[in-house]
């Protein structure tokens, strides 16, 4: 794919951000299409997005900025939203009692004196990237249906908007300068243009999960292959092609498809034993990398039970609909 031969023919530039506002600076002006023909599927545009935003990255948390922003994009675009999210975008879920469905107390109600005007109470507690977003993406419920499941909507909220409120959060042991928010949600006001379509749950927070992790794992390896050819580790950068090969072609599956999700966990159990293999030399490199990367490793492994649940449930899907293939494998 062109786009990845453009990893491997760039010339290598020595890039450091101050901070993450200068980091998004950039990813905003080295955006653009290109590299991946116009009839690929979505996914496969933004996964090739992801990459070409993290080899502009200078250090692994930065990588992951620029990967979680391309996978709300891509949630944004395979979920028919009319309007394209920036870069400083946030998905707000989390809240006190968890990020599941039933942890959702954050309310939608409708404005008893404004038609197609609704208002939006509650509090997330853990933002990724609120305090620098322009858009946040709020999960809200609007009661419980017949069935007795929450029934969840996701609005789109200006990070200004009236009511409004971003705390920031203290820095994270690894990657600190990626901010985090807890954010307050008093009486905001939005239109019913702001609620997006469809369930809540079913159309954009589980799909975003594995959006996410095929994002920023297409970002960190952009990053390392550029830090790979500036530091003169080509074998390393080749066996990171293949892994971002691997990552265009489990783009390329249908939505939710079950062998998607056991070759994505093939994919970050094969990086992770790559980085093992020479982290010798990685550690080695000049500080601020070395030291950062020794840091920063922790963040690759976030929300790695979701992830092996999410692989456990793919290959009992497969087992199900063929009993002749291979069983499941057992949880540890």
């Amino acid at each position: 794919m062109e786009a990845i031969g453009r990893l491997l023919r760039t010339p290598v530039k020595e890039r450091s951000y101050a901070d993450v506002d200068a980091l998004l600076q950039a990813l905003v002006e080295a955006d653009g299409e290109g590299g991946v023909p116009e009839s690929a599927p979505p996914t496969v545009k933004t996964v090739v997005r992801a990459m070409r935003l993290g080899a502009v990255a200078d250090r692994l948390g930065f990588a992951f900025v620029a990967g979680y922003g391309c996978a709300l994009g891509s949630l944004a675009a395979t979920s028919g939203v009319k309007r394209p999210l920036p870069l400083r975008a946030s998905l707000a879920v989390t809240e006190a009692g968890g990020n599941g469905p039933r942890a959702i107390a954050t309310t939608l109600v409708p404005d008893p004196k404004r038609e197609d005007m609704f208002h939006l109470d509650g509090e997330k507690t853990f933002a990724t990237l609120g305090t620098v977003a322009d858009v946040l993406l709020v999960a809200a419920t609007e009661g419980t249906g017949e069935d007795g499941r929450p029934r969840l909507r996701v609005v789109r909220v200006g990070a200004r908007a009236k009511g409004v409120t971003m705390e920031p959060r203290p820095e994270t042991p690894f990657a600190p300068e990626v901010p985090h928010a807890r954010v307050k949600l008093e009486e905001v006001c939005v239109s019913k243009a702001d609620v997006l379509p469809g369930d809540g749950y079913a159309r954009y927070l589980k799909p975003f999960r594995t959006l996410e992790d095929e994002h920023v794992l297409a970002a960190t390896l952009a990053w390392l292959v550029m830090t790979a050819r500036a530091h003169a580790l080509p074998t390393l950068a080749e066996e990171l092609v293949g892994q971002l090969y691997a990552l265009v072609g489990i783009a390329a599956a249908p939505e939710g498809a079950p062998h998607a999700h056991v070759a994505l966990s093939g994919v970050f159990a094969t990086s992770r034993a790559l980085l093992a293999r020479y982290g010798r030399e990685l550690r080695a490199l000049p500080d601020p990398f070395g030291a950062r990367f020794i840091r920063d490793m922790p963040l690759l492994a976030v929300a790695e039970s979701a992830r092996e649940a999410r692989t456990l449930a793919a290959w009992k899907a497969l087992a199900e609909a063929r009993p002749s293939a291979f069983p499941p494998p057992t949880a540890p």
